[in-house]
């Protein structure tokens, strides 16, 4: 599900010094470079070296040419991809074997291939394995170590295509399997207004990480990776239960994810969120994992209770706890949250947001005076922002001060309509404010590993 994309959102970038090619694994000079005529059709091994060779040259957070890899691929050229990178783990994991399956839906079978499309996996497999390490670190660090390279890679790699296709730099569009189909609601102005389909990057490259060794719920990578994606995406407006589902079966005891999982849910009972869905043209086989608004609070609630468990401390899950509280009818103990919030948030924008709810909470419990002092605190902290004079001059039209009510309204009457800053507005996005920075972070951190 998508909403629309913020203009003041920047496109990811890592600094040049970190430029990819120098840490890029020294196989595969003798195939990866050799030219191929342009009109004969690739095999599957030849597809899965392509894969590889984009996958070592892109440099991450660079919408560079090797994201271009995809655009003359077919369909079934993605799934032959999945099998074929199983089968080249399996090989990079004992060279010996010779018999290859793949299971999908629950169900294996075995995998065959050519004379030719076989030696040249045996190829790709005996390049990768050889990657990097030396003997004394051991043949099984070794080989962990340069199977991770490949599937943190090319996770990263996925990584920034959806990103670029997010953005809007690269198309959309294109037809994949149905094992890695994406469908998005597009839903600009809170209406629902078609449903597009592309290849689910995403997906790929959470399969990927799930490959991780030893394995994908202890390594510090992909625990990052999860956050900060769930963050990235919700910042862009992108609503993708998928990802929080797959990654509460990996992380369900993580304050920094189980916070974004509830961002989520609390995201997908806005009135706007429902309404489109429930007018949305979605064909039968189509299914969103959204459930009613009062279902999607009640987990809202849920995860924000288990983050706040796991790290009391955490500000922003205690202020989000309180609206949804709030919400939900349980006003004496958001106020509790929300009061207490208030008092510790130093960043403006959470002050803002304590301020302006603990408002809303007081003036449900009958106290209007300390409502109306709450709306102002807020009003000062962003005296651009229409929502607190908005519920100042509710107020007062409700005590009937029909002049004070004008009078609140009417320094944010006065602004052009792109003038009025309110963080309100972009309350949905707010959790994935710092998610660019954490990924640039997260690459970085990568590659340091990578090349020692």
């Amino acid at each position: 599900m998508s909403t629309k994309v913020s203009d003041s959102i920047v496109r990811l970038a890592i600094v040049a010094v970190i430029c990819v090619a120098q840490f890029a694994a020294p196989h595969a000079q003798s195939t990866a470079d050799s030219p191929r005529p342009p009109s004969r059709r690739l095999s599957r091994s030849e597809h899965l070296q392509e894969w590889l060779q984009a996958v070592e040259r892109h440099e991450p957070g660079r919408d560079d040419e090797s994201l271009s890899v995809f655009d003359s691929w077919r369909p079934d050229d993605f799934e032959y991809l999945a099998i074929d990178l199983n089968t080249l783990l399996s090989l990079m994991a004992d060279p010996t074997i010779r018999t290859f399956y793949w299971s999908a839906s629950g169900r294996s079978r075995q995998v065959v291939y050519s004379g030719s499309d076989l030696r040249l996996i045996l190829s790709l497999a005996r390049d990768a394995s050889e990657r990097r390490g030396e003997d004394s670190v051991g043949l099984e660090r070794r080989r962990a170590r340069n199977r991770n390279h490949i599937l943190k890679r090319g996770a990263i790699f996925h990584t920034d295509i959806a990103i670029e296709s997010i953005i809007g730099v690269r198309q959309r569009g294109r037809q994949a399997p149905s094992r890695f189909q994406e469908f998005m609601l597009q839903m600009p102005d809170g209406r629902a207004q078609g449903l597009a389909v592309d290849v689910g990057h995403w997906e790929f490259a959470r399969s990927l990480l799930d490959k991780v060794v030893p394995a994908a719920a202890r390594d510090e990578f992909v625990r990052r990776w999860y956050t900060t994606i769930a963050a990235l995406e919700q910042g862009f407006g992108q609503l993708s239960p998928p990802h929080v589902t797959h990654g509460l079966r990996l992380f369900p005891d993580d304050a920094g994810f189980l916070f974004q999982a509830a961002c989520l849910h609390e995201a997908l009972a806005e009135p706007r969120v429902q309404e489109a869905l429930q007018n949305a043209a979605v064909p039968n086989d189509v299914k969103f994992d959204i459930s009613s608004r009062r279902a999607e609070l009640r987990e809202a609630e849920n995860l924000f209770r288990k983050a706040l468990k796991v790290q009391p401390d955490h500000l922003e899950a205690r202020i989000r706890l309180g609206r949804v509280l709030g919400l939900r009818g349980e006003h004496a103990e958001a106020e509790g949250l929300l009061r207490k919030a208030a008092a510790d948030a130093m960043e403006p924008l959470l002050q803002y947001y304590a301020q302006l709810f603990l408002g809303a909470e007081r003036e449900t419990l009958g106290d209007r005076a300390q409502a109306r002092d709450l709306y102002g605190r807020a009003s000062q902290l962003y005296p651009d922002a229409q929502s607190p004079r908005l519920a100042l001059s509710l107020l007062s039209a409700r005590d009937g001060n029909h002049k004070e009510a004008l009078a609140a309204m009417k320094t944010v009457l006065a602004l052009p309509g792109d003038a009025r800053m309110d963080p309100w507005w972009s309350y949905y996005r707010a959790q994935g404010r710092k998610a660019a920075d954490d990924l640039t972070e997260l690459y970085i951190s990568f590659l340091d590993e990578d090349r020692r």
